[in-house]
């Protein structure tokens, strides 16, 4: 069942699940999702025994889209009022992030040190060379001008094709792709403004970017990437960045996967991750998914 948050900014759109006592892993995600990306991945925690916390980024999905820049620091107290609102901002978590999520997490790591466990790091933003930052933000700007004439199911399809590896063998989760963006065109009238907003104002890369995540990876906190080597939205090669910052990081990474490894490689995905986590916030038992309850808020 799905919940709003009522901040001081605006709601926000989250599910939490899982058991109550359990460790907390709080998934973040990527420039243009919301939180159905990681239901997969969400159901395969829970029923590990841990409790999950997904949401809708600020003006995506169901949640508000409140004034100001769409910066890192912008998301970073989205987390930070969601986790105050359901109670949990006391307590120490686990961040996951995908891409944009990934750099918002590593924002969020930097801000509060000591209130996260651990991090895993999904292809993340946030070490994107300039240029190609600002190649990204002039075509991005371009699509959302034409966007309204341009965006069919077809188009979609095809818009979302270089997120995958081999998009033809998925053509059930292009599908979904499409028709959650379409859905999210057609019916939140808060979207392209805030794609605008954090297009033009998000530290895709940079000084400033660098020196936060620099800081992050002065705590010694147990780190993991998973990246697919065939990536072309945030390519492999910049984890030979991200491994001199993180030196006790660990990887996994995905032959023949694009920028979606989580729904391209699910199974792999998934055993790595609670690998991972379980070294890190183990749980007494894991419990059967009939046995999971669903705290609402």
């Amino acid at each position: 069942m799905y919940s709003f948050a009522e901040t001081e900014l605006g709601k926000i759109h989250y599910r939490l699940q899982g058991p109550v006592s359990a460790p907390l892993c709080v998934c973040c995600h990527g420039f243009g999702d919301f939180l159905y990306n990681w239901a997969p991945f969400a159901a395969y925690l829970v029923n590990s025994g841990y409790q999950v916390l997904t949401f809708d980024l600020f003006g995506r999905g169901y949640s508000d889209c409140p004034e100001g820049d769409q910066d890192s620091d912008y998301f970073a107290h989205q987390i930070e009022l969601l986790l105050k609102s359901i109670g949990k901002f006391d307590q120490k978590i686990g961040l996951i992030g995908h891409s944009m999520g990934g750099a918002i997490v590593m924002r969020y790591a930097d801000i509060y040190p000591d209130a996260v466990n651990w991090l895993v790091l999904v292809a993340p933003a946030g070490l994107l060379s300039l240029t190609l930052v600002k190649f990204v933000r002039c075509c991005s700007l371009l699509r959302n001008l034409m966007i309204s004439q341009q965006l069919t199911p077809e188009n979609a399809r095809k818009m979302w094709n270089k997120l995958m590896y081999q998009p033809d063998t998925h053509p059930e989760l292009l599908d979904m792709i499409a028709r959650y963006q379409l859905y999210q065109l057609e019916h939140n009238q808060n979207l392209r403004r805030a794609i605008t907003s954090t297009v033009l104002h998000f530290p895709l890369g940079g000084a400033e970017s660098l020196a936060s995540i620099k800081r992050v990876g002065q705590h010694k906190r147990p780190v993991l990437f998973l990246w697919g080597k065939d990536d072309e939205i945030v390519p492999f090669n910049l984890y030979e960045q991200f491994a001199t910052i993180f030196p006790q990081a660990q990887l996994v990474s995905f032959d023949k996967c694009g920028h979606i490894p989580m729904h391209e490689h699910q199974d792999k995905f998934h055993t790595e991750v609670v690998k991972f986590i379980g070294e890190h916030s183990p749980i007494a038992i894991p419990v059967e998914a009939n046995e999971i309850g669903e705290e609402v808020n």
